[in-house]
């Protein structure tokens, strides 16, 4: 019973993010990448892996952050970004 109540909310963690959600990183979290808006590129059940443009060059990261280091604020408008 516990591990199938388990398994229930895995799957539900995972819809949290949703892929084309903007998630910003907690700075306290990473003190070189906190405080960047991160596009979600594939919701996991412990947060998401990602992407944004580096704060001090063009060059694309990609990036992975669990559920507890970051907050969604918003979604993106078109869905073939990145």
């Amino acid at each position: 019973m516990i591990v199938q109540d388990f398994e229930k909310i895995r799957k539900n963690l995972s819809q949290i993010w949703k892929k084309g959600d903007i998630v910003q990183i907690n700075p306290r979290h990473d003190p070189i990448f906190g405080g960047c808006l991160m596009i979600v590129d594939e919701p996991k059940t412990w947060g998401a892996i990602g992407h944004f443009r580096s704060p001090d060059d063009e060059d694309l990261i990609h990036y992975r952050v669990s559920i507890n280091n970051a907050v969604k604020v918003g979604r993106v408008i078109h869905e073939n970004l990145g």
